[in-house]
């Protein structure tokens, strides 16, 4: 019997052995440890302290055990498209909407270039913002609380918001100068009134033309505008500037 040949096809058949073989799916018990120079507490105070989205990312990356212990999505772009990549898993013939209870680990949203949202995606409502860094925040037909918008708007420089309510801890709804007032770095900032013009109140026309966040608006473009939009007010402090 030759060697050679014996050899060459137990070479031969190996791929087909591996080929038939499932691959496992991913479970956390089967990590490895793997060990770093610096004390555990250290790098979990590394994890929990990171404030660079980039880096983040490389750290989960090196070592799964960062995402574990801190577990974030970052996305560059989030909006609906976005969503509907990771929203359908596949059951057999059928297609699921994942909701929250399906998620493991409850990560939270880290987003770094825009937001925009014109649809309604649960998850997307329901996962909570760890940072929002976007230059570009678009909303829709959407209703948020207070403290959830001044995170989206934080970093953004440009602001559009077409049929958007905001509400306080009281469930009251935010009026408009106090959206504007929230947005400390916009440039560009749109505004289309809901049709109940929540956000119009009494004296808010002259509340937003104070706020320094407004004066340093180079465009300012509000549609739909109630009666309760004093544009007597408005026009004369378009005359002085």
């Amino acid at each position: 019997m030759d060697p050679t040949n014996s050899v060459s096809r137990k070479r031969e058949a190996e791929p087909e052995k591996q080929s038939n073989e499932t691959m496992k799916t991913y479970d956390a018990s089967t990590l490895t440890p793997q060990y770093f120079a610096l004390p555990e507490a250290t790098m979990y105070y590394i994890i929990k302290n990171v404030t660079n989205a980039a880096v983040y990312s490389k750290l989960i990356k090196s070592c799964k055990w960062f995402y574990l212990k801190h577990p974030i999505i970052v996305l560059k772009h989030c909006g609906h498209a976005q969503f509907l990549q990771i929203l359908e898993k596949t059951n057999g013939t059928k297609k699921k909407m994942i909701t929250w209870s399906d998620i493991k680990h409850k990560p939270k949203l880290w987003i770094t270039d825009s937001f925009v949202l014109h649809e309604t995606v649960p998850l997307i409502k329901e996962m909570p913002i760890y940072e929002c860094d976007a230059k570009v925040v678009d909303i829709a037909n959407q209703t948020y609380q207070f403290f959830q918008f001044k995170i989206l708007v934080k970093c953004a420089e440009t602001i559009t918001l077409r049929s958007v309510s905001v509400t306080n801890e009281s469930n009251a709804f935010v009026s408009l100068d106090e959206l504007i007032g929230a947005c400390p770095l916009a440039k560009d900032f749109q505004f289309c009134c809901n049709d109940a013009a929540s956000a119009i109140k009494d004296g808010t026309v002259q509340k937003m033309l104070e706020l320094k966040q407004f004066q340093a608006l180079k465009i300012f473009h509000i549609s739909n505008a109630p009666e309760r939009f004093c544009l007597h007010t408005f026009f004369q402090f378009m005359k002085v500037c």
